[in-house]
């Protein structure tokens, strides 16, 4: 323990690589204070830097998954031993996410670099090697995917293939195809292509022949990938067909449509077109094109007798295949047919190619009123009750269809000037033509006169004799037709499922002393009791 006057002090005497804490005390004339809180523990060691960069890194070998690196160790090691090394590397022109080092907050020495092999507890010095020439690593790529035969003719054969599964760490430069003659063993190039097909032209009719194709880059060639079984160079045959894709097609009136259907056949089949049984016409909107392997219909601004039931068929020397089609315009429906009555609407007579799905009511006052929905709801049926009318006014109807599709109609015929009034019918009666004559009613029997009466509203009745009219009596009375039937009805005693209710209190628990009477109330319906 030392005394000292100033806030600061150097201690010495300290054992190398031993761990100290310290403490300090304050006195005056008085005393001496409690002691400080101890410091953490210190180690006695002469301070370390960072060391200096490694020196001259090169290349000593290299393969398609590996490189061995060397360098020379830093001229500088921060005064004490160096603990290891940090490896980065770069990919030329690739996209570098940045890094953490273990221990240390922060970035690379330079965001492009990715760490290779992290040492723990090493630390970055931020002062990194000189960097390599960039390297690539590559080596000759593995040979091509399946090799398969698309066509052949008595003088070509067409070829297609897949990449290798790996091109050697660098492009594909080209494709070498070779072949050799049955019988043969000489292999001669034939074609040099950049793409994944070939056809191989001016083969001799009927000789046999067996292909490979070799992959390229800048390393060299792989080993070469060759066809399962020779190709004989012949014309192949055999039957026509056609296939469309669906049975129907629409297509909106205005708009244009193109129907591609699939056709195979060798020789190429001749394709023969139909509608609805008959040659298909052949104008400036509709038209046929054949390719290679399809028919193709093309229709501009579709019209409503486009639709209809179109033929393909299909022919070569094997034989001949038929496909039917169904082309469906999509438009507009027609008007509901008229006129408009004021108790009904009859449906459309063509439906646009779709099912009518509802109709819109209009109406409007006479004599300049404008058109105003009648029906705020769709109108499925062809009949439709308009309300909310006023008294006296006239008005014109008129009716619009909608089909699935969505689009409307144009209007029906207008009804007509219309009246809203209560229908009016002036009175009349009917008697049996045996009651205009005289009849003779001995006395004491019953007289009925039946008598139709029509008119709206109902008229009042009232009967006459000798201009005196009749009162009703015990002798004499009028009645009227009777009323509609009620309908079955069967005479049984009604019925009704058992129930029963007890009051709330009984739900509880009861204390009843012994010899008290206890009576319970329960009401119970049901039919039959």
């Amino acid at each position: 323990m030392k005394t000292v006057t100033n806030l600061t002090f150097k201690v010495t005497g300290l054992l190398e690589n031993h761990r100290y804490e310290f403490r300090v005390y304050a006195e005056n004339a008085a005393g001496v204070s409690e002691a400080s809180s101890a410091t953490v523990f210190y180690k006695a060691l002469d301070p370390v830097f960072k060391p200096g960069p490694p020196l001259n890194p090169k290349v000593l070998d290299m393969t398609k998954s590996s490189v061995v690196l060397a360098w020379g160790k830093p001229i500088y090691d921060g005064g004490c031993e160096i603990q290891g090394y940090i490896v980065e590397a770069c990919v030329a022109k690739a996209a570098i996410e940045d890094i953490k080092i273990p221990g240390e907050e922060g970035k690379a020495v330079a965001d492009e670099w990715t760490m290779c092999t992290p040492p723990a507890g090493v630390k970055l010095t931020r002062l990194p090697a000189d960097i390599t020439d960039p390297l690539k690593v590559s080596e000759v790529p593995q040979c091509p995917g399946k090799l398969s035969v698309v066509d052949v003719t008595k003088t070509s054969v067409s070829l297609s293939w897949e990449k290798p599964v790996h091109d050697g760490g660098s492009r594909i430069l080209q494709y070498l195809v070779e072949m050799q003659v049955k019988g043969s063993d000489k292999w001669s190039g034939c074609a040099n292509v950049k793409t994944l097909e070939a056809v191989i032209s001016h083969l001799i009719p009927g000789e046999e022949y067996t292909f490979k194709i070799i992959a390229i880059n800048e390393k060299g060639k792989s080993d070469p990938r060759t066809l399962a079984v020779p190709v004989q160079a012949k014309d192949l045959v055999f039957g026509p067909d056609v296939r469309p894709a669906f049975s129907n097609y629409s297509v909106l009136v205005g708009k244009d449509l193109q129907v591609e259907i699939p056709v195979s056949g060798r020789p190429k089949p001749k394709v023969t077109w139909t509608k609805d049984g008959a040659a298909l016409k052949f104008t400036t909107r509709v038209n046929i094109s054949n390719t290679a392997h399809s028919t193709v219909l093309s229709i501009k601004e579709a019209a409503r007798e486009d639709g209809g039931m179109y033929g393909m068929n299909v022919s070569n020397a094997v034989g001949q295949k038929d496909a039917t089609i169904e082309i469906i315009t999509l438009d507009k429906p027609g008007p509901p047919t008229g006129p408009v009555r004021f108790d009904e609407i009859t449906v459309s007579k063509y439906d646009g190619g779709s099912v009518i799905t509802g109709y819109t009511v209009e109406k409007r006052d006479l004599p300049e009123g404008r058109w105003m929905k009648a029906s705020f709801t769709n109108v499925i049926e062809t009949n439709f009750t308009v309300t909310g009318l006023t008294e006296g006014a006239k008005y014109d109807f008129r009716v619009i269809a909608k089909n699935a599709v969505g689009t409307i109609s144009k209007p029906s015929y207008n009804s007509g000037p219309i009246a809203a009034l209560d229908e009016v019918e002036p009175p009349k009666f009917s008697i049996d033509p045996e009651y205009t004559q005289t009849l003779i009613v001995n006395a004491g029997d019953t007289f009925k006169l039946d008598a139709d009466v029509h008119g709206k509203p109902l008229p009042a009745i009232q009967w006459f004799k000798n201009d005196k009219e009749l009162e009703n009596t015990i002798r004499f009375g009028t009645i009227s037709k009777p009323s509609y039937n009620s309908g079955p009805i069967a005479a049984l005693d009604e019925v009704e499922p058992p129930k029963f209710s007890i009051d709330p209190e009984y739900t509880q628990t009861l204390i009843v002393n012994a010899g008290d009477t206890f009576k319970l109330d329960a009401d119970v319906h049901g039919k039959p009791l």
